[in-house]
């Protein structure tokens, strides 16, 4: 069951924390896209998305994190 998202703004940052949370013995997934996400099938404690948002607008930023937080 999934007890944390990580919403990063690229893959390095996501993977980064991922590998922080398995020190805490939580068991990761990294997502590359959300095509027909369902939180209900991971049985993993952690799910980490990058948005690949470092280098674009803030409205593009805040449209595809707005976006991957609404399907959690």
């Amino acid at each position: 069951m999934v007890k944390c998202v990580v919403v990063a703004d690229d893959l390095t940052g996501a993977n980064a924390t991922g590998v922080l949370l398995k020190k805490y013995d939580l068991e990761t997934a990294s997502l590359l896209n959300m095509n027909n996400f369902d939180i209900k099938k991971f049985k993993e404690d952690a799910i980490l998305y990058p948005t690949d948002t470092r280098k674009t607008s803030a409205k593009v930023a805040y449209d595809r994190v707005y976006k991957a937080t609404k399907l959690m």
